[in-house]
């Protein structure tokens, strides 16, 4: 489901549109995007997957409890997905651990 929506924002990117711009402007060099999260946000990666080619990030600080996902595209160009705060961090037996 991830992929889908994923695939559908970098559609949306392409496109030469006001919306498109604003995507757009929410991208940067991956390097420039885990430097920024990390002195700015404290935000640390935890985890990461491979979709179609596009990487998928999750970064999160937890003791802010605030989180970020963001898509890399193999030319290094980083787009911030989503971002939020009030994390909850998994753990095995599947219930929230706060």
């Amino acid at each position: 489901m991830l992929a889908i929506v994923l695939n559908l924002l970098i559609q949306d990117a392409t496109r030469s549109t006001a919306a498109a711009q604003v995507e757009v402007a929410n991208c940067a060099p991956r390097d420039f995007v885990l430097r920024y999260l990390l002195d700015k946000k404290g935000q640390e990666r935890t985890d990461s997957r491979l979709s179609d080619g596009i990487l998928l990030e999750l970064l999160v600080n937890r003791a802010a409890r605030t989180w970020t996902i963001i898509a890399t595209t193999p030319q290094g160009l980083s787009c911030l997905i989503a971002a939020g705060d009030q994390w909850v961090a998994p753990n095995p037996s599947g219930r929230s651990s706060e």
